[in-house]
């Protein structure tokens, strides 16, 4: 995805620059060492309009380009060296590049420079001084700028935390265009977060963003009308706007999917749809999934029973502290189900359980320790 938005964002470019020249005379006059012909020939390369996609070509012509000092060669070289793209993934070569990029003024280099400090990478974490290049790119109107100095001041760092300054940056942002800052913006509007409540402008915005295929907005519209808040209840809507989110790996989504299709309330029950909902959740990572999943497989439901393979998941699902998956393993090892009956595993799985306050687990543990 990034490397699509990288390249149309070029690619616009270089349709407003020199777009009367073909591409053989524009690499004569990079030939001839003119910067801004030996930027276009790279962007050429990297999107692959006018000639074979080549990423070591256009690292190539847009190194020459950058050691000219052109700003935007600079930039689009450092995202080659921070995405590994016709050269060794290298970010601290890239922070260099965007640093000069930064230096000479261009807003997509002044925030790679950000992001960076930021996150720490290729450079020691430093974020007062990010919150500097943000500012500058920020004021030239670069919306990711703006939706950096939202989490900056949101969470406290590089500034002194303040809430109404965040929600000021997310929809500077958000009115930017960026999809990730009319998120956020929706969830200040809905929780009244730096800004007045406002649920009506919450959805307006969630919906903005849904349409630019931001899964966290699909998955809170397909609340909207799962629980009839502004909008009138709508179940089919609901699911619609649900599955856009799965499909773009809304861990929510694919679990609340999973229970829908297992619970058969609003839709026909369909197991063999539940389980595929809950198994694409628990593949990322979703410890509420990979429980789901183990119970399908421990009871067989939409998928072929396996004990084992039940043992597997509530394994997983243990590993993330799931106190259902301790309760199961328990009770797994008790009765010998999917692994060799050990009462001592047992125990300890319920005593885990008991722990964290599973009232099943307690009464079991109180008439162990009582036998």
């Amino acid at each position: 995805m990034k490397k699509r938005f990288i390249s149309l964002m070029i690619f616009l470019w270089s349709m407003n620059v020199f777009a009367e020249l073909s591409f053989n005379e524009k690499l004569e006059k990079a030939k001839s060492g003119l910067s801004g012909y030996q930027t276009l020939v790279g962007v050429a390369y990297h999107i692959g309009t006018e000639v074979d996609q080549n990423y070591s070509e256009a690292a190539k012509w847009l190194t020459l380009a950058s050691e000219q000092n052109d700003e935007m060669a600079q930039w689009l070289l450092g995202m080659m060296y921070i995405n590994g793209l016709g050269v060794k993934e290298d970010p601290q070569k890239a922070f260099s590049l965007f640093l000069k990029s930064a230096e000479l003024g261009y807003a997509k280099g002044e925030f790679q420079t950000g992001r960076l400090l930021y996150l720490g990478l290729g450079v020691k974490q430093d974020y007062k001084k990010a919150v500097e290049w943000f500012l500058k790119a920020a004021k030239k109107d670069n919306a990711l700028s703006q939706l950096f100095l939202g989490a900056a001041y949101r969470k406290g760092n590089g500034v002194k935390k303040d809430k109404v300054k965040s929600a000021q940056w997310y929809k500077l942002s958000a009115e930017n265009g960026d999809s990730s800052a009319q998120y956020m913006i929706a969830m200040c509007y809905e929780g009244g977060s730096g800004i007045v409540r406002d649920i009506n402008l919450a959805y307006k915005w969630y919906q903005i963003s849904a349409k630019q295929g931001y899964a966290d907005s699909n998955y809170r519209m397909g609340n909207f009308y799962y629980y009839g808040e502004v909008v009138e209840k709508d179940f089919k809507e609901a699911i619609k706007f649900y599955k856009r989110a799965a499909k773009l790996r809304n861990l929510n989504a694919l679990l609340d999917l999973g229970v829908i299709f297992y619970e058969g309330k609003i839709v026909e029950k369909d197991l063999k749809k539940s389980f595929d909902y809950f198994k694409q959740g628990a593949d990322l990572g979703d410890y509420q999934c990979q429980f789901n999943v183990g119970i399908c497989y421990d009871y067989g439901r939409g998928v072929k029973q396996d004990f084992e393979e039940a043992i597997n998941w509530y394994l997983k699902a243990a590993d993330q502290g799931d106190v259902k998956a301790y309760f199961n393993l328990g009770v797994n090892y008790f009765e010998g189900r999917g692994v060799i009956k050990d009462l001592k595993k047992s125990y300890e799985w319920h005593k885990k359980a008991a722990d964290k306050g599973h009232e099943p687990s307690k009464r079991i543990i109180k008439n162990w320790v009582h036998e």
